[in-house]
């Protein structure tokens, strides 16, 4: 079955408020605007999340289209966040990339899409980092997911 969409789904916290900013602007001006762009917004380890970085991050959602966070306001580890991301999407296919990743180049959507019609790989990563990766739902679900209990970022 072709793919012609996947969600872009970014994981994010506090210390990373400019570079989420800046890693959303990038990937709108250079993705179509229909393609779903979710953010899970992770508090920090025994701090409370406060208003104004909620506040902040809602902004975000509300300047660019089809932008939507998903908020944990007490620290979730990262597997659990890519997992609450993909359950979430709208498509099988998504596209996981990490906040502090420079998002530059133009083609890079549309030449994801072409690795998952040209290999219908259910899992890859780019570059050979776990930065930016592509999973599906239907993987996730025969794996029963990544394993949350691994609570560390790195694990």
């Amino acid at each position: 079955m072709k793919c012609d969409n996947m969600s872009i789904c970014i994981v994010t916290f506090k210390e990373r408020a400019t570079m989420v900013r800046n890693l959303v602007n990038n990937i709108r001006q250079q993705v179509p605007e229909h393609v779903d762009i979710l953010l899970a917004i992770n508090g920090n380890n025994a701090e409370e999340m406060t208003n104004e970085y909620r506040q902040d991050m809602l902004r975000l959602s509300l300047v660019y289209p089809k932008v939507y966070p998903i908020f944990c306001p007490e620290f979730k580890s990262l597997c659990k966040l890519w997992n609450t991301l993909v359950i979430y999407s709208k498509t099988e296919y998504n596209f996981i990339i990490c906040d502090d990743v420079h998002y530059s180049n133009p083609a890079a959507y549309s030449q994801i899409l072409n690795t998952v019609n040209s290999s219908f790989d259910e899992f890859f990563t780019i570059n050979g980092e776990f930065s930016h990766f592509v999973c599906t739902k239907t993987m996730l679900h025969k794996l029963n997911y990544f394993d949350e209990r691994l609570s560390g970022f790195g694990e």
